[in-house]
């Protein structure tokens, strides 16, 4: 009897669709996914440290000022675009900017990362460029974001 015992269990077990070894191999396979996704997604699972931002991690898709010159049908402002452009012009630290036009009626992005001023002198550099725009409906001011018309 217990030869035909172990003969049922070989046939059972060689026509069968589990396989323990194979159950195991899925799941250890899974966990090591799983914990791989883990810790590439977040940087804090490897290092154990809460990352923060410094100043050397930067997003430079990001900019400190974008001023958009914007147009409601009739052109853009020009007497604010000329102050403005004869401030940044004229200003002693020459701010590094990049242009992008994007519309058929004048429209354009000024964008400005500011890395040549400290942080009061960014401050103070979009203040005055505040002042000089006025209450110009048809100009934007962003700060700490990305220059949306850049291609």
């Amino acid at each position: 009897m217990p030869k035909t015992n172990f003969i049922v269990f070989t046939i059972y077990k060689k026509t069968s669709k589990f396989n323990p070894n194979k159950q195991a191999m899925k799941t250890k396979l899974f966990i090591l996914l799983f914990s791989f996704i883990c810790c590439s997604i977040l940087p804090s699972c490897i290092s154990g440290k809460k990352l923060s931002k410094t100043a050397s991690q930067t997003n430079w898709n990001e900019y400190r000022l974008v001023v958009s010159f914007l147009s409601k049908g009739s052109g853009i402002d020009n007497t604010a675009h000329e102050a403005f452009l004869k401030f940044v012009n004229e200003h002693p630290e020459k701010p590094k900017h990049e242009v992008y036009r994007w519309g058929r009626e004048g429209e354009i992005d000024y964008c400005f990362q500011l890395a040549e001023f400290k942080s009061k002198g960014q401050k103070e550099f979009i203040e005055n460029v505040k002042k000089i725009i006025g209450t110009s409906d048809v100009v934007q001011i962003s700060e700490n974001s990305p220059c949306v018309h850049k291609k």
